[in-house]
Formats: structure tokens, C-alpha cells, sequence
């Protein structure tokens, strides 16, 4: 082809890719129409250019005058696609690896973990699969950095996945990949989805699309990166994949859920109404939430000093800490369906705690209800809204106090020990009371590029209070972010 019908050619794939935005992606649509306002009012000086060298295509930083592809563009493209393997390498792995006990019995009752109805499918998949995974079909794929867009017109020949998150930092770079590849012909095979964008929220919303779409195929998603300026997409990417659950509850815990609150409802138990304003806490004492976190050990003496000073919320994980101190809670909060939350009351006697409220979910073990009188026991629902009293959902015990205070119409709350984040001194995340303390001996973030498979351990940075930033882990990220909903 002549230089003439290149340039003739290209237009045409552009005229084509934008009309295939507008219908299909008009947000995008409009954010191209002003990146081209920007340009004809001289707000923006172009940086890019595309250059056509020996019938390829290259782009051209003007600044420094130097390409950004090193090599040929379709045999860039084609060294790339040799890169994409049939396993876990390059991967997002979101199904979090469950063990089971050596033993277990399926029975009726929620004893041992909201996941123990699937044992008899891990224990089959653990017995019989390879410890190599070999995918059959790449379903899912992130590509960070676009560039011109051969690469992806490529890879969706060659793998047809379902759906392709398309990063690119650069709007000018896009609009270049405009005049190349036609996303219109792509997108016949596979949805595609843009995050044209340095905005991190903007990207986050995309991200939050990309999941939602062909969510199923999330357990495992494979991706490519151009460089490393992609490394903080990637780290985005990787937390807003955590934030999403793939094993919350089953089906068949909604079910034992429901029965446990017919079964209390017959019993004459107090159920929590969240469907009605609430004015229980009208003095002006405020409540301090008390929680398992290293800080709580920190600062044991102060609430000691000032417990007079607050109602007491605590969670039933920081137990044994306020008994070691006789700092008697006011409300204990609990909402661990399994008998592992009875590990908290073990060595406290009765005695310690027969003023307190127990604020506690309708899907308790029964023994916790042993040791509290219907007085005092004040039931939320979870999971399922049976009687119209109104639900809500968390990621822990902590979160939902802190959302259930706020329904109860409480307006002034403090936290403490509610660190989410690990102690840099005693590498831990708990108080030592705690039943899974623990102290780390290596205190390092989670290398991205190396280890794509997501943990519930991954220290990852994060947003500090007290400092600019803090280790968490991702199953606290979580947490953070429901806390940042409210």
C-alpha cells in the first residue's frame, strides 16, 4: 500500500471507531470530543504523533524524538502473544484457597464455617486436580497499556475471550490507536471495556464494570503489562479485586440462616427493627467502640482511666483484654456464625459480663445463647431479610457494630484498637489475647509482578490516620472500604 491509501485507510478505521464509541461507549465518546475541544482552543499542545515507518506503525514522543515501540509494531505484537501462557502465570486468582478440617460431618446447623457444605467439592478438586494449573480457555484479560491496540486486535483472534479491560493512561496515545486498530470489528468477538483515564477513581469505576461483566469467569483473570509506569494500575486492580468475595455465603447458609430465625422467633427473642428510628442513646455519653486491634493494648490504661466517660462497645474478640483490666462492656457484639466465636468467652465468667447487652446476628451458634439471658440478647438479622426488619451486610464484626450503631441513630462514636493495619513494631495485628495472634518476622509489601495470586495475608500500602501510610492486608482493605461507604 501507498503511503496515500495508509493515511486513507486509517481515516476510515477512526470515522468507524468513533461511531462505534458513540453508540457503545458515549461516556468515552465525550471524553474524546473534549480532548479535541482542548486541542483546537490551544489548552493542549500535542505530545504524541504516529508515524508510519516501512509500512508499520510507530508512535513518535515528540519531546525527546524518540518511539515508544523498539521494534517493528506486528512483531512487538506477536513476541507479546508468545508471553500469554495456558496456567496461573500473569494471572488475578480471587478464589481465596480454602482448607477443611481432617475430618467433618455435613449436618444442619452452621458449626464449623458458612462454607462447610462445599467440603465435599474442595476435598474432590484438592484429591484429584494437578498441582500445575492448565487453563482450557483464557476467558477473561487486562491489558495494561494499550499503545496502538495490535497487540489486543491479536490476542482476541488468537484466545476469543469473553470480555478485555483495556488500560491506557494516555488519551492522546488512545486517539493515536484510534487511526489503527477497530475496536468495532474486535468487539463483534469480545466486549470490550475502556479505562482511558489517570484517574484513579474513574479507573476504579471501570474495574468495578469489568468484574461485574461475565463476573463467574472472575476466579481467574490473565493479563498483560507494557511497563512499569502500569505497576499502580495493577496495585488497583489487584485491591478492587479483593474487595469482591467470591465465597461470602452459599445457598445453603441463606437456608440454615432462615430456619435459625424462625426457630428464635419461636423462642420469643428480641429482634433488632431497623426499619423504625431509634432514640436508645439519647444522653450525651458517647460510645467508644472497642476493638482487638494492637493499639487496644496501647492505650488499655486510658480506658481504664476514662471507661466511666463512655458507653462500651465491644467486639467479642477484645474480651479477654477488658477482663484482664476489669473493664466491664456496657454492649458485646458478635456475629461469627461458627463455634470458634465461643474461644472468646472461654476463662471469663458470667459474672463479668451478666450486666452487658449482646448485640448478636441470627445466625449465632447456639451456645453463645446459652450463656446469655433473652434479656439481654438483642438479635440482627443477616444474609436474609425474613421478617421486613431490615438487613445489612459486612465484612466483619467490626464494620457491622460500627454500621448498626449509626442505624441505631448514634451520633457521636470513637474507635479504638480498630487498626486495620499491622503493628510495625510487633509485626502483629492483634492484641495478644487474641486467638489468632500472631507476630510477622518479614514486614514487606507484596511484590505485584511476581505474585499475581491474591491472599488474604498480601501487606499491602494504604492510606494511615496517624501516619501517611500503613501495611494492611487485603482482607482488611476490605473492611476500609465499607468503612469509607459511611
Amino acid at each position: 500500500m501507498t503511503k496515500d491509501q495508509i493515511q486513507q485507510k486509517c481515516q476510515q478505521i477512526y470515522i468507524k471507531n468513533l461511531t462505534y464509541l458513540e453508540n457503545c461507549h458515549p461516556l468515552l465518546f465525550r471524553q474524546m470530543a473534549l480532548f479535541e475541544v482542548a486541542i483546537e482552543q490551544n489548552m493542549y499542545q500535542d505530545k504524541f504523533s504516529l508515524e508510519i515507518i516501512n509500512n508499520s506503525f510507530n508512535i513518535k514522543e515528540l519531546k525527546n524524538e524518540i518511539f515508544l515501540y523498539k521494534k517493528d509494531i506486528k512483531s512487538d505484537a506477536i513476541n507479546r502473544l508468545k508471553n500469554i501462557t495456558m496456567d496461573d502465570k500473569k494471572a488475578f486468582k480471587s478464589f481465596i484457597p480454602q482448607s477443611i478440617p481432617k475430618e467433618y460431618t455435613i449436618n444442619e446447623d452452621i458449626t464449623l464455617t458458612h462454607l462447610q457444605h462445599l467440603y465435599p467439592l474442595i476435598e474432590y478438586t484438592q484429591k484429584h486436580s494437578t498441582k500445575k494449573l492448565k487453563l482450557n480457555k483464557i476467558e477473561k484479560f487486562v491489558i495494561f497499556g494499550n499503545m496502538l491496540g495490535v497487540f489486543c486486535e491479536l490476542f482476541v483472534k488468537t484466545y476469543k475471550p469473553k470480555n478485555i479491560l483495556i488500560v491506557e493512561q494516555n488519551i492522546e496515545i488512545f486517539k493515536l490507536s484510534l487511526f489503527v486498530t477497530d475496536y468495532s470489528e474486535i468487539s463483534n468477538t469480545t466486549n470490550l471495556i475502556f479505562a482511558i483515564t489517570q484517574d484513579q477513581r474513574l479507573f476504579s469505576e471501570q474495574i468495578h464494570n469489568f468484574l461485574e461483566d461475565f463476573s463467574l469467569y472472575n476466579y481467574i483473570i490473565k493479563f498483560e503489562i507494557t511497563n512499569d509506569a502500569y505497576i499502580p494500575y495493577v496495585e488497583t486492580f489487584l485491591n478492587k479485586l479483593a474487595v469482591t468475595n467470591n465465597t461470602d455465603f452459599p445457598f445453603s447458609a441463606q437456608l440454615m440462616t432462615i430456619k435459625r430465625q424462625i426457630n428464635l422467633s419461636k423462642n420469643k427473642y428480641n429482634f433488632m427493627n431497623f426499619t423504625k428510628q431509634y432514640d436508645i442513646f439519647t444522653e450525651n455519653t458517647p460510645i467508644i467502640i472497642v476493638a482487638p486491634g494492637p493499639s487496644l493494648h496501647i492505650n488499655i490504661n486510658w480506658l481504664k482511666s476514662n471507661q466511666n466517660k463512655f458507653i462500651i462497645v465491644a467486639l467479642g474478640a477484645s474480651l479477654k483484654t477488658l477482663y484482664k483490666y476489669d473493664i466491664k462492656p456496657h454492649i458485646i457484639t458478635s456475629v461469627d456464625p461458627t463455634l470458634d466465636i465461643m474461644d472468646q468467652f472461654e476463662g471469663i465468667p458470667k459474672e463479668f459480663y451478666h450486666n452487658s447487652l449482646l448485640f448478636t446476628s441470627s445466625n449465632s451458634p447456639d451456645e453463645l445463647f446459652k450463656i446469655f439471658t433473652k434479656e439481654q440478647t438483642y438479635i440482627y438479622q443477616v444474609i436474609y431479610d425474613l421478617f421486613n426488619l431490615g438487613t445489612f451486610g459486612g465484612k466483619s464484626i467490626g464494620d457491622l457494630t460500627f454500621i448498626m450503631l449509626l442505624k441505631l441513630n448514634v451520633k457521636t462514636i470513637y474507635l479504638l484498637g480498630t487498626d486495620l493495619s499491622i503493628d510495625d513494631t510487633t509485626g502483629s495485628f492483634h492484641v495478644k489475647e487474641h486467638q489468632h495472634y500472631q507476630e510477622l518476622d518479614n514486614i514487606s509489601t507484596h511484590n505485584l509482578l511476581e505474585n499475581n495470586t491474591i491472599t488474604e495475608t498480601d501487606l499491602i500500602e494504604t492510606k494511615g490516620n496517624f501516619k501517611d501510610t500503613v501495611l494492611t492486608t487485603r482482607h482488611f482493605y476490605r473492611i476500609l472500604e465499607l468503612y469509607k461507604v459511611y
